[in-house]
C-alpha cells in the first residue's frame, strides 16, 4: 500500500495528469501588500489566505500560478531583489470543493540568489519555511534553500489545506552584497487512493427527489386538513 502511494506521489511530482484537467489559469501577479489587502487570491482550485507578513516585504512582487498550464501543481513565487535582512509570510493554501477527493501531497521551496556562496567572502541566503494544518495541530517538517539549492519534496498526504510559515534570510558576505531574486514555493495535488469521489446527483435525480419531496409535502398537508 506504502509503494503504491509513493508511485502515486512521484507521479503527480512528475506533473504526469492525475486529475481530469481543466483550461490553463492565468498567473495572478501582484504585491504582498496587494494580497494583504485582498485577503485572498484564487487560481484554479485554490486559495491562498494571507495572514501576516514583515513590513519590509509588503512591497515585494509575489505571483500564484501553475506549472506549465498543470492544475496539480501550483507555486507562489515571492519577486526581488531582496537584499540583506530577515523577511516573514505567513498564509494558508486551500483546495476549494474540487471534483475529486485531492489532498496536497508535495510542498517544496526553491530561491535564486546573487552573491551566494560557500565561504565568509561570499553572502549567505536561506528560504525557509515550516508546514502545519492550518490549526497546528500537526507539524509535517520545515524546508530549506540555501545559498540556491532547492530543498528536497516533502512527500506526505498532508489533507486538503496547509498553513506556511516563511522565513527568507540574507547576510552579506565580506566581499559580496547578497540578494534572493525569486523564492518558489510549489505545492502538489493528488487524488489520494482510497478517497471517494462526491457524488453529484443528475438533473433528472434531482427532479425526481424534487417531485417526491412535493408528494410529501401535499400529503402531509392533506392529512391535516381531514
Amino acid at each position: 500500500m506504502m509503494k503504491s502511494f509513493k508511485s502515486f506521489v512521484v507521479a503527480a511530482i512528475l506533473g504526469l495528469p492525475l486529475l481530469v484537467a481543466g483550461q490553463a489559469k492565468a498567473a495572478i501577479m501582484t504585491t504582498i501588500g496587494g494580497w494583504q489587502a485582498a485577503v485572498n487570491e484564487h487560481i484554479g482550485d485554490k486559495t491562498f489566505h494571507f495572514i501576516s507578513a514583515s513590513s519590509n516585504l509588503l512591497g515585494t512582487n509575489v505571483t500564484f500560478d501553475t506549472v506549465a498550464g498543470n492544475q496539480d501543481v501550483y507555486t507562489v513565487t515571492i519577486g526581488g531583489p531582496l537584499t540583506a535582512g530577515t523577511y516573514t509570510l505567513d498564509y494558508t493554501i486551500a483546495i476549494t470543493p474540487p471534483t475529486f477527493s485531492t489532498d496536497i501531497v508535495g510542498v517544496q521551496i526553491g530561491s535564486t540568489p546573487s552573491g551566494a556562496g560557500p565561504s565568509p567572502l561570499f553572502a549567505t541566503t536561506i528560504a525557509s519555511k515550516d508546514v502545519y494544518n492550518p490549526s497546528q495541530t500537526t507539524y509535517y517538517g520545515t524546508l530549506t534553500s540555501t545559498n540556491g539549492v532547492n530543498s528536497p519534496v516533502l512527500l506526505a498526504t498532508m489533507g486538503p489545506s496547509l498553513l506556511i510559515h516563511e522565513v527568507i534570510s540574507i547576510t552579506d558576505g565580506i566581499l559580496f552584497a547578497g540578494q534572493i531574486n525569486s523564492t518558489t514555493n510549489t505545492f502538489y495535488q493528488a487524488q489520494v487512493p482510497g478517497h471517494t469521489p462526491p457524488v453529484v446527483p443528475e438533473p433528472a435525480s434531482m427532479a425526481i427527489w424534487s417531485l417526491g419531496a412535493i408528494g410529501l409535502a401535499f400529503g402531509a398537508r392533506r392529512r391535516k386538513l381531514v
